[in-house]
């Protein structure tokens, strides 16, 4: 299966549900989950906020990502942890070396796109 349709049946249980986007248990943004799309790096979330107007919101792909549903809970986490990446011979210190620039806030971390209703 294609990346692109594994993003696409992996929100299809989220569509129009209204929707948490969690960081650091953080709620970033609340919605209606209208549409998933997907272009070159970024994945596209477009939601209608609770006052009715309607935003696009772009993710970086992750690493990785699961989904979790069941009857009373279901999510997708994105997965940005460098271990998600492989477990090659290098050191994963390299490819987040600070002293030139300052790494994606999502490095190292999970974003957790949760259905709320």
């Amino acid at each position: 299966m294609l990346i692109s349709e594994k993003i696409e049946t992996t929100f299809v249980e989220l569509l129009q549900h209204n929707i948490d986007i969690v960081f650091n248990k953080k709620i970033l943004k609340t919605g209606r989950l209208l549409l998933i799309s997907h272009k070159t790096t970024m994945i596209t979330l477009t939601m209608q906020l609770s006052d009715g107007s309607i935003k696009a919101y772009d993710l970086p792909y992750p690493f990785d990502f699961r989904y979790h549903g069941n009857e009373s809970d279901k999510y997708v986490m994105f997965d940005y942890s460098l271990t998600a990446v492989g477990t090659a011979n290098y050191n994963l210190n390299d490819l987040t070396d600070t002293s030139k620039h300052k790494p994606h806030r999502f490095i190292n971390n999970n974003i957790i796109i949760k259905c709320i209703d």
